[in-house]
C-alpha cells in the first residue's frame, strides 16, 4: 500500500447481541449496540493516485487497511456521539 494511505476518525459499534434477520432497521441497530468505541480507519489502495472504480475496489480487497481501537467505551444511551468525550 505505497502509493496511497489515508486515516479517518470514526466510530465502531460493537454489538452486544446477534442480529437474525437478513435485513435491519435502525432500530434493531440501535438495540443491539451494546457501545460504541473511538476508531481510526486507516484506508490504503495500490492503485496510484485513488484513480480507482469498483472493480479495482474488488481486485484491491475493497482498499482494506488497518483500524485502531480506543479503549473507553460509550453507552448510546448515556450520550449522544456527537458529544461524547472520547
Amino acid at each position: 500500500m505505497r502509493d496511497a494511505i489515508e486515516a479517518a476518525a470514526a466510530g465502531a459499534d460493537v454489538l452486544g447481541r446477534d442480529l437474525p434477520h437478513e435485513k435491519h432497521t435502525v432500530a434493531d441497530l440501535i438495540t443491539a449496540t451494546a457501545y460504541a468505541l473511538p476508531a481510526i480507519e486507516v484506508v490504503g489502495s495500490r492503485i496510484a493516485n485513488w484513480d480507482i472504480k469498483l472493480a479495482d475496489t474488488v481486485a484491491d480487497n475493497a482498499s482494506s487497511g488497518l483500524f485502531v481501537l480506543g479503549t473507553r467505551p460509550v453507552s448510546l444511551g448515556s450520550s449522544t456521539l456527537r458529544t461524547a468525550a472520547w
